[in-house]
């Protein structure tokens, strides 16, 4: 006699993120800093293999910048299991970089002219205090300038 069965393996999806680089909260994840890639992103994310980045609905390929208000997602297969909005430190605009129009944008902020709110206020406080104050206005100046960097937080 012979008996054919088919067997599925179902690998358990993780419930969270972690890692040992960046922080990573319920529902982001920060201290990235600028002109990271997605692939250096990933390889520092532990479930890296369940995780992919998407900017609007749209998958992110590794070898471009990770930027402000992109989100991570565990993936089970095609479904989204858990999401995370990512915040780069200094890249107010979402480009993953610190431009004049981020300067321009916490300006604009400081003189209540277009307020930041969720994920683009964090990554517009650089200083790490809690507020966006003249202090991160200084040190994204400071960085396009070629006089500082901006520690991610």
């Amino acid at each position: 006699k012979v008996v054919e069965f088919t067997v599925i393996v179902k690998t358990k999806i993780p419930q969270t993120i972690s890692s040992s680089v960046y922080k990573v909260s319920e529902t982001e994840i920060c201290k990235i800093s600028i002109g990271t890639s997605i692939k250096e992103m990933l390889d520092s994310i532990e479930e890296k293999q369940y995780v992919k980045v998407f900017k609007n609905q749209t998958e992110v390929k590794s070898d471009e910048i990770v930027g402000t208000g992109m989100t991570a997602k565990i993936m089970d297969g095609n479904t989204v299991a858990k999401s995370y909005n990512i915040i780069v430190t200094g890249d107010v605009n979402g480009d993953g970089n610190a431009t004049v129009t981020d300067m321009l944008a916490i300006k604009a902020h400081l003189l209540g002219k277009n307020k930041l709110s969720g994920e683009y206020a964090t990554a517009a406080d650089t200083s790490g205090d809690n507020a966006i104050s003249i202090t991160d206005f200084i040190q994204v100046k400071a960085k396009i300038l070629g006089k500082g960097n901006i520690t991610a937080r």
